[in-house]
């Protein structure tokens, strides 16, 4: 429904001069997009986050990516440069990292937080799971990395930007009924920190998907994620934040401790809203199923841009 819905209020459409999964936004969808934009990292920076900016480009041979595509494979848009090829980003990971990396970063310093909205990211999703504002192959990221100096640090500063996803969601126009929660965490996560996981759930006040693994399979521990579901009972992801236990080590991020020692911390991965594309898709998608329901479908009023 929101493919059709996204062409009727003339707010985007496929554009056929590009690769399949680029759109193209007209006026009224490029305010839309603009304004959720603006307030996405808005919230950020009220959240204590530096705004960086980074390439959309990584050398496939650069010894951090290579141990990184391999524990988190992707597929990726491929482009040459002299007798190099280069990746484009998926996320603001890579530059976020290197940034790190190269700094002299103080205990006193963290919980440090990076900032930025990847206009635009890059994912070569098959032909087939291609839709509309949904699911695309050049998408904006609102993408926060937070460094934390131990794990009770970093289970503070997750149940914060959990509330902070909350909020985000809550003021772009959803509601709670409108996204179901999943926490993901392995055997040995719960076992040292079942009250933490159930403070998480208190905060959501209704059931939430558990899924509990056997082991760390990719690099974080815990995971959540706010789940949207549309009108054919399709869930697509918004906000999620993790906790990343290894990429420290493998990008060569340290600080300083107290003790005069350099130590590895540990890495929050947040983005409040998810997606930008995905916002504007769930919210026509609730208007839909608004309209469904009897209701009357409407955009938040400051997202509904008017017609001069």
């Amino acid at each position: 429904p929101h493919v059709t819905l996204m062409k009727k209020l003339e707010l985007a459409d496929y554009e056929p001069g590009s690769d399949s999964g680029n759109l193209r936004y007209y006026p009224k969808g490029r305010l839309i997009k603009s304004l959720l934009e603006e307030f996405v990292t808005k919230k950020a920076i009220e959240n204590g986050a530096m705004e960086v900016e980074t390439p959309i480009m990584y050398d496939f041979n650069h010894p951090a990516f290579a141990s990184y595509l391999k524990r988190f494979p992707a597929r990726h848009y491929v482009i040459k440069s002299d007798d190099k090829e280069f990746f484009l980003r998926f996320s603001a990971c890579f530059g976020q990292f290197l940034i790190k990396k190269d700094a002299q970063i103080s205990y006193r310093q963290l919980p440090l937080k990076m900032y930025e909205l990847t206009r635009y990211s890059f994912r070569r999703e098959k032909s087939g799971e291609l839709v509309g504002l949904k699911r695309l192959r050049s998408f904006t990221m609102p993408d926060m990395h937070t460094l934390c100096r131990n794990i009770e640090d970093a289970k503070k500063e997750y149940s914060a930007q959990f509330k902070l996803c909350l909020s985000c969601l809550k003021e772009i126009g959803f509601d709670m009924e409108d996204f179901e929660t999943a926490i993901r965490f392995t055997e040995d996560f719960w076992k040292q920190n079942k009250d933490f996981i159930l403070s998480l759930v208190k905060l959501v006040k209704k059931p939430v998907l558990i899924e509990m693994w056997d082991y760390r399979y990719a690099y974080f521990d815990p995971k959540f994620e706010f789940n949207f579901v549309d009108a054919l009972g399709k869930a697509s992801a918004l906000s999620t934040v993790q906790i990343d236990h290894e990429n420290a080590e493998r990008y060569e991020i340290t600080y300083t401790d107290e003790d005069g020692k350099k130590k590895y911390p540990l890495i929050l991965h947040c983005s409040p809203s998810g997606a930008i594309e995905r916002n504007i898709y769930a919210l026509l998608e609730k208007a839909h199923i608004d309209q469904q329901n009897k209701k009357v479908p409407q955009l938040p009023l400051w997202l509904s841009p008017t017609q001069v």
